[in-house]
């Protein structure tokens, strides 16, 4: 008995080690709600914004949505958050969202900047059809406020 919960011990540390690590699968990341894929006017993952495809829309995460798009084997992910004029500019932006663009996987290539444009211009569209008529999803802030509240 003594040896089987010892085995099960170093087995659950074994395995919580190897997660910490990063040598365990990655953890998963939360979809969306659905406040907040009304808010981003239905998008799913699948949909065309321009020439890219939406291949995430995730939960907010640290104040913004992330849109995760790919065009030609690259990937690149959209954060939308408020607008905020004291906020750093954002590439594209609605009255009431800021639509940031980070790169979509370590060292990996991005689509070029004009496929990212046009497709941070589509999903603006789509945000401008409801942000009068849908209230921004809880926890979504501006980036200024994000960047003073990260650790």
């Amino acid at each position: 008995m003594r040896k089987a919960a010892l085995a099960l011990s170093l087995t659950l540390l074994a395995c919580g080690r190897s997660f910490i690590d990063g040598d365990g699968p990655p953890p998963v990341e939360p979809a969306a709600s659905a406040e907040e894929v009304r808010a981003l006017d239905g998008l799913r993952a699948g949909d065309s914004l321009a020439t890219a495809k939406v291949v995430r829309v995730g939960a907010v995460d640290r104040g913004m949505m992330p849109v995760v798009i790919e065009a030609g084997g690259a990937r690149a992910r959209f954060d939308v958050c408020l607008f905020s004029p004291s906020a750093p500019g954002p590439p594209v932006h609605t009255e009431r969202y800021a639509i940031y663009f980070t790169s979509g996987d370590k060292g990996a290539p991005q689509p070029p900047s004009e496929v990212m444009t046009a497709a941070a211009e589509a999903l603006a569209a789509r945000l401008r059809k409801v942000e009068a008529s849908v209230a921004p999803p809880p926890g979504v802030t501006t980036y200024a406020t994000e960047k003073k509240t990260t650790p």
